[in-house]
């Protein structure tokens, strides 16, 4: 008898009991209540990560277009900016009166450009008598009577009114064998009225042929008139060479 009870106590020992953090495996079968919360579970996973997926989606795609809306709206701007007139980008024709007669029409179309509101010099030779002297880089236009001039460059808003130096808002061009002119630029000559009508017409005035035109350029207090060179005296504005000029050539 007590052999056999040591060999039944042995037998016990060889029992592997359950840590106690070891879940203790559940062999019985799943009931069908049980497999429909099991899936249940699964599908309800699954929804959520899909759902917070398009969410993410849907954020960048929404943060994409932001992007590109601001992107578009800078240029544009920029567009619009660059191909502005003058006058508040009204645009206008320019008509040339002498007293009561009109003298000459440019229309809108061929007035206005990128920069603003210009008249051809050839045009604007028809109502008042100026010349010109000097090439497709640089001219003075001369005024008669007076002898003043203004000193224009293509592709420079910088000019000279006599001896002081200006700034326009656009810059003096030069296209197809003629130079044009800033209207802006005819407010520094005396003699002549520029007017802006309601109906976007812009007129250039002078009284009669005979219209006695200057140069004027009132310099901010403080700042003295420029000297030009020997070589920018006024023999060579005019487009004739000075005795000096020679010498040094």
């Amino acid at each position: 008898m007590a052999l056999k009870k040591t060999v039944k106590k042995s037998k016990k020992l060889l029992v592997k009991k359950p840590a106690a953090n070891e879940p203790v495996q559940n062999k019985r079968p799943l009931t069908e209540e049980e497999k429909y919360r099991r899936d249940a579970r699964k599908a309800e996973s699954i929804r959520r990560k899909r759902a917070r997926r398009e969410k993410t989606v849907a954020v960048i795609a929404v943060m994409l277009a932001v992007y590109v809306g601001v992107i578009g709206i800078i240029a544009a701007y920029g567009i619009l900016s660059f191909n502005s007139v003058a006058e508040s980008s009204k645009v206008y024709s320019v008509e040339g009166y002498m007293g009561e007669t009109k003298v000459f029409t440019v229309s809108a179309a061929n007035a206005n450009n990128s920069y603003g509101l210009y008249i051809p010099f050839s045009t604007l030779t028809k109502l008042c008598p100026m010349s010109i002297a000097g090439d497709k880089d640089a001219v003075a236009i001369i005024l008669p009577e007076s002898g003043d001039y203004i000193k224009c460059f293509s592709n420079s808003s910088s000019i000279w009114v006599n001896d002081a130096p200006c700034r326009l808002s656009a810059p003096v061009l030069f296209e197809e064998s003629d130079w044009l002119i800033p209207v802006e630029m005819l407010e520094y000559i005396n003699g002549i009225t520029v007017t802006y009508g309601e109906n976007r017409v812009c007129t250039v005035y002078i009284k009669n042929s005979s219209q006695f035109l200057s140069a004027s350029h009132s310099l901010p207090v403080g700042i003295d008139n420029i000297e030009f060179s020997p070589l920018y005296d006024t023999d060579y504005i005019y487009g004739e060479e000075s005795e000096e000029e020679s010498i040094i050539e």
